[in-house]
């Protein structure tokens, strides 16, 4: 049995808005725990991720695509940081989270625009009736 495109955009925005909150959280802890110029740095960092909480709370698929480039961004950093030598075991937590997010985000994009499309095309027909 199948689920419906809203009911896949659905699951997939809650666990995206879980992901996405559970990612800045990372990014002030390892701020605050440096020590070093920590709101330049969390500024810097969280501003982009929190930018797109409203839109993927009120279910526009278009933020979810725009969040799936611009964690590419956060991708390259967290890549070039785990071949750097030390701890990293923070950096695999964060680049699973991050690759987590980016295929839900991808995955919940394209559901919620299909429940879209549907939802229009049931009210247009309901209003013909």
């Amino acid at each position: 049995m199948s689920m419906s495109f809203t009911r896949k955009s659905e699951l997939s925005r809650y666990v995206v808005l879980t992901l996405l909150v559970l990612l800045i959280l990372y990014y002030a802890l390892s701020h605050i725990s440096t020590g070093i110029d920590v709101v330049f740095r969390m500024v810097v960092s969280i501003t982009p991720l929190a930018i797109f909480l409203p839109g993927i709370h009120l279910r526009k698929y278009r933020s979810a695509s725009l969040l799936c480039f611009v964690l590419l961004l956060y991708f390259m950093v967290g890549v070039q940081n785990l071949f750097t030598p030390g701890d990293t075991l923070p950096e695999s937590i964060a680049m699973t989270i991050i690759c987590t997010l980016f295929c839900v985000s991808m995955f919940y994009s394209r559901w919620q625009q299909r429940a879209d499309v549907l939802e229009n095309y049931d009210a247009t027909a309901n209003q013909t009736e």
